[in-house]
């Protein structure tokens, strides 16, 4: 195969790719492209912030250190498909088999929430080191975050009487 169809064929498949991603993610996909957004964000400021404002002299530019941060961002995209995946297979045998569950996309939206919100605070904290601080935000989206990883709150057993 020459490098020219293997380039069609690569582009082709991601293509198909993202189309069955956007198409199974439905109203979460914007969401999706906030948390793509944020994660560039935290990278460069992350990236500014080891380069021209490096808490000691041993911080800094550290190829390790980089490589590891996009790891991360790569393993927070699969961890949200992996969330997408199981809310789809729960949907998929709610459908087959007619159980009795009002289920909706909650893995997949308390997933990219959570780490939607753990990028913004990454953020604000990268902003911090540069000499921009925003306490009230930075609470707030910890108080958030905290809330969200806690899930939803328990449905009432109790029915009137």
């Amino acid at each position: 195969m020459d490098s020219n169809t293997q380039s069609i064929a690569v582009r082709g498949s991601l293509a198909g790719f993202w189309a069955l991603v956007t198409y199974y993610a439905g109203n979460i996909t914007p969401l999706f492209y906030l948390m793509i957004i944020f994660g560039l964000a935290d990278i460069l400021l992350g990236l500014a912030v080891a380069r021209w404002y490096p808490a000691t002299p041993d911080d800094g530019w550290c190829s390790k250190r980089i490589a590891q941060g996009f790891v991360k961002k790569i393993a927070s995209i699969f961890l949200v498909g992996v969330a997408w995946g199981i809310d789809f297979m729960i949907l998929e045998a709610d459908k087959a088999f007619n159980l009795p569950m009002h289920w909706g996309p909650y893995f997949g939206l308390f997933a990219l929430c959570y780490l939607i919100l753990s990028e913004g605070i990454s953020i604000l904290e990268n902003a911090e080191k540069m000499g921009v601080n925003i306490p009230f935000l930075t609470s707030a989206l910890k108080n958030f975050r905290k809330k969200i990883s806690k899930g939803p709150p328990p449905k009432s057993t109790s029915e009137p009487e």
